[in-house]
């Protein structure tokens, strides 16, 4: 009897102990099965607020990149920053993506994702203030350009204008100076002519041009010879007609002696030169030149002209000029 009491405290006491095994087994598997459940909760937290920030992140990045395609619509000049504005963007964005997507993303990952998040909103927003102004710059630039432009051609229309003018005024000028050329030569015209006229009036005309040939003898003595090979000087006499026309005073005289081939003789050192014959304005040589004193009545006049040299035979001429104008003209002859 003893004995089966005891085998059955036995029993009862290696029961109760593997019920408390049991139990202390079934307490660690509620207590992993409860840790188990938060972790799972605290995950979906995780994946949800991930969700939300992915979601957050996408239409934030197209509603960046929305504005940014109206802004390069409006301006194309801005085009270049617009497009390094979309890179930065997506880069910003990639990086944003990796940190909430990442297997480990904790607490405080998904927290700095936002915060970044926060930043691209912010950083977007100043970006878009700066495209502000400089499309405000740009447009005072624009109308400043179209300022200047409507200046320059004010400025050139009105340089135009004075050139056009100027043009005008040399016109007019050159017109006034060829009018009054014109005008000078006409009256030089009939200046010339006056004083031609005048000059015309005032020749004195010679008559009985007389040509005497003569052999000088010794002592000064001459005397009349009809051959060239005696006759050492001609002697020349004219009568010079009154005037009143002419001024009283000097008159002078040129005589051309013209030889039977045609040439005037003419030596320097006698006294012969050279004028302008007012009858065709050619230059002519003469022979010798006198001055007479003249008081408006006739005069007789005589020149000697001895050249040292023989006479030829034949017909000579003798012309007298006045004041470029032939005035008288005799002949004669040697043997």
């Amino acid at each position: 009897m003893p004995t089966t009491v005891d085998s059955q405290r036995k029993l009862l006491v290696g029961a109760g102990i593997v019920i408390a095994l049991l139990m202390a087994i079934i307490a660690v598997l509620l207590f992993n099965k409860f840790g188990s459940e938060e972790i799972i909760e605290q995950q979906k937290v995780e994946i949800n607020e991930a969700q939300v920030l992915n979601k957050e992140l996408e239409d934030e990045y197209d509603n960046a990149i929305a504005e940014l395609d109206e802004a390069l619509s409006e301006n194309e000049d801005l085009r270049t920053i617009i497009e390094q504005q979309k890179a930065e963007l997506k880069k910003q964005k990639n990086r944003i993506a990796k940190a909430i997507n990442s297997n480990n993303a904790s607490d405080q990952a998904l927290a700095d994702a936002r915060k970044q998040l926060n930043d691209l909103r912010v950083k977007q927003a100043l970006f878009l203030d700066k495209i502000d102004k400089l499309e405000e710059q740009n447009q005072l630039l624009t109308n400043e350009i179209v300022q200047v432009k409507e200046e320059k051609k004010i400025v050139e229309e009105a340089v135009v204008k004075e050139r056009e003018e100027k043009v005008q005024i040399k016109e007019s000028k050159d017109s006034i100076i060829e009018n009054v050329t014109a005008a000078k030569e006409v009256l030089e015209e009939q200046k010339e002519f006056l004083e031609s006229k005048v000059n015309l009036g005032s020749i004195i005309r010679v008559n009985k041009v007389e040509i005497v040939g003569y052999k000088l003898k010794s002592g000064g003595k001459m005397v009349k010879k009809r051959y060239a090979k005696n006759v050492d000087v001609l002697k020349i006499c004219y009568t010079a007609l009154d005037n009143r026309v002419a001024e009283g005073g000097r008159e002078q005289f040129l005589v051309r002696v013209i030889t039977p081939l045609g040439e005037t003789m003419y030596i320097e050192n006698l006294g012969s030169g050279v004028f302008v014959n007012n009858d065709n304005k050619e230059e002519m040589r003469f022979t010798k030149a006198q001055d007479v004193p003249y008081e408006n009545k006739s005069v007789n006049q005589c020149l000697n002209w001895k050249p040292d040299t023989p006479f030829a035979k034949g017909n000579y001429k003798v012309e007298i000029f006045n004041k470029g104008y032939k005035s008288g003209e005799g002949e004669f002859r040697l043997k």
